[in-house]
């Protein structure tokens, strides 16, 4: 099953606030993951995690999914300038098929 991309921004999120620490907290993005209806095992998540790392720590990862690259692209732009809120709000309404309230139910939990 493909991962959403919900599921990516969790993850995502969660890595570049454990970046040091994420293999200890794992067990939190597994509850996050399922309190958001995501019934993945945790092997499939650490790999996800383990994805966001290597694009972070620049070590390439050249087959990871291109969405899992666009959500760290935008993760990153974001946590460098709170400013970029709009432009991911933009992003996710132009690149991803969902309502809207859907969109921005997922960006006022992301804040």
């Amino acid at each position: 099953m493909e991962w959403s991309f919900k599921e990516d921004y969790i993850v995502g999120r969660f890595y570049l606030s454990h970046t040091e620490s994420w293999k200890s907290h794992i067990e939190e993005l597994m509850a996050e993951l399922r309190d958001n209806d995501s019934c993945r095992a945790k092997g499939s998540v650490r790999m996800r995690v383990q994805n966001f790392e290597a694009l972070h720590i620049g070590s390439g990862l050249s087959n990871a999914a291109s969405r899992t690259k666009n959500v760290y692209n935008a993760l990153i732009e974001k946590a460098k300038n709170p400013q970029m809120y709009s432009a991911l709000q933009s992003y996710i309404t132009e690149n991803y098929i969902c309502n809207e309230k859907d969109s921005s139910a997922l960006l006022t939990s992301t804040r």
